[in-house]
């Protein structure tokens, strides 16, 4: 995609932001397990895994979900998950996510499907499913098929997410891609299945190559796994696209980024050459990315060339991962957005209303240093004032680290603790000073007295603090031995303090 001003690019996404999405799929609980191997086990030839961190996300089209929301825009979601823990935590995820709302079709007797990958290092080591089918009958096609038709008159844009667990089927397919063509909403289907005329008469499919080979091959639309080079692949798209009635494709090729085939377009778009770290999720963000693009009203070779930069993004993060606002506007502007303030003002943007991260963004940011062997260090404070003894300090600490997240006490905290007229500055105006100190990596909010519940949240290598508290005062140092962390004391410098700055402001006359 060609380079964009960063008041074009924040243009854009906030255009995207305003999108009304349903999306209609299998949803799934994505379990990470990540640790250490020091030794081969005894009992036999393979790794012992120390866990240090375990953490819950929202898979298959949950996964979409998470992507729509990432970017501010709204989305109802339609799935159908067990009555079992699983389901339930499922239920808790997608309820904190603010612009997401949900249907759940809870089957008593259905076991949620549960996908734990083990992890040691950047390495994958195993993965373990638990999950069965689904076979709605008839009653419960209807029941959905009602909820839908309600959410497609609020929407601007449908997505089936199809994982092949028996959410979609191609009786309720038809039905539902019917219902919307006659309110000219588009449909972009991201198939695990390759009888796409399961799919008959939506706008856009979204398979990986080797989806795509597959559907030609039972299709006889292509030489199968041959089916690779760009004029095969379009002449392939466009016998598929006649045949079950499809407006377009757009292929996700990996390393060779993606083909997108319709009525007027035949245009392979390159991707830029990166280090992947984890491909999973990437085809969910590709779908969330193009249809909230095409829900918007871009053109498709601009959607698909938005979802491209998108998916470059998220196989350089680390698990289950979703794309920000502030990642795709870095990557639409080739990370040149020293612009005037009000022009890279991110925080217009209604999906970007705070400087700091949220705690699952900042969870996803530390296990991605860790997978590169970066060493995370960790401090906290109010920072009401910033004054000279704060900077020397963050100064100090970053010394002792990598990457430094700094933990915020929320206005709310502050007042809590400092009294009713504290703080001076809200938390987002704090946020931004901080992130202006070079010493700064990531600003995180806490609304509790103490930072403890968010150290155990990130787990980082090393907790810092000023030198005015002993080992034993220091909130979370017993904790940080549990995953093998340390806790490191700095001196202060002395004649600063915030309160006493404060004391000396005078009223004007």
């Amino acid at each position: 995609m060609e380079m964009l001003t960063a008041s074009d690019a924040i243009a854009l996404l906030k255009q995207l932001s305003t999108v009304r999405v349903l999306c209609i799929g299998d949803v799934m609980l994505d379990r990470f397990l990540y640790g250490k191997v020091d030794r081969i086990s005894p009992e036999a030839p393979v790794p012992v895994v120390h866990v240090s961190q375990e953490i819950e996300m929202l898979g298959g089209a949950g996964n979409v979900v998470q992507n729509i929301t990432s970017l501010g825009a709204s989305v109802h979601f339609v799935s159908v998950i067990g009555d079992d823990t699983a389901g339930t935590r499922i239920e808790t995820l997608l309820a904190s996510l603010k612009t997401a709302t949900a249907f759940f079709d809870k089957q008593a007797h259905q076991a949620t499907t549960v996908k734990t990958r083990i992890i040691a290092e950047r390495q994958q080591l195993v993965r373990v499913d638990r999950e069965n089918s689904l076979s709605l009958n008839e009653e419960q096609q209807k029941k959905l098929l009602r909820t839908i038709k309600n959410a497609l008159h609020k929407s601007d844009v449908l997505i089936l997410s199809d994982y092949g667990k028996g959410v979609l089927n191609p009786s309720l397919n038809a039905r539902i891609i019917r219902e919307a063509r006659n309110l000219g909403i588009p449909v972009i289907v991201d198939p695990k299945s390759t009888r796409y005329a399961d799919y008959a008469g939506a706008s856009f499919i979204t398979p990986n190559l080797k989806e795509f080979q597959g559907a030609c091959q039972r299709a006889k639309a292509g030489a199968g796994e041959k089916t690779n080079g760009d004029d095969e692949i379009c002449q392939a798209a466009q016998s598929l696209m006649k045949a079950h009635d499809l407006k377009g494709l757009l292929v996700t090729r990996s390393q060779d980024g993606m083909s997108l085939i319709d009525e007027k377009n035949h245009i392979h778009i390159t991707t830029k050459a990166q280090e992947v770290f984890d491909v999973s999720g990437a085809g969910d963000t590709v779908v969330a990315v193009f249809s909230l693009a095409l829900g918007a009203g871009l053109p498709s070779p601009q959607a698909a060339r938005l979802a491209n930069a998108a998916a470059g993004i998220v196989v350089g993060k680390i698990g289950t991962a979703t794309v920000s606002p502030t990642d795709l506007i870095k990557a639409l502007t080739h990370g040149d957005t020293k612009e005037s303030n009000e022009e890279t003002d991110i925080n217009s943007t209604p999906s970007c209303t705070h400087s700091h991260s949220s705690w699952e963004d900042a969870l996803t940011q530390v296990l991605q240093w860790r997978a590169e062997g970066k060493k995370v260090g960790f401090t906290n404070g109010c920072f009401d004032i910033l004054h000279p003894g704060h900077t020397t300090l963050l100064a100090k600490t970053k010394t002792q680290c990598d990457k430094l997240i700094l933990g915020l006490n929320s206005d709310a905290s502050v007042t809590k603790l400092k009294g009713p007229t504290r703080p001076v500055n809200t938390q987002d105006s704090r946020a931004q000073v901080l992130l202006a100190l070079e010493s700064i990596d990531l600003v995180v909010v806490f609304d509790e007295d103490t930072p403890l519940n968010l150290i155990k949240y990130l787990k980082p290598d090393l907790l810092i603090k000023g030198s005015d508290y002993t080992l034993d005062q220091v909130v979370g140092a017993k904790e940080m031995k549990q995953w093998g962390g340390k806790v490191c004391l700095i001196d202060l410098v002395p004649g600063h303090s915030t309160t006493d700055t404060i004391k000396r402001f005078k009223p004007s006359a």
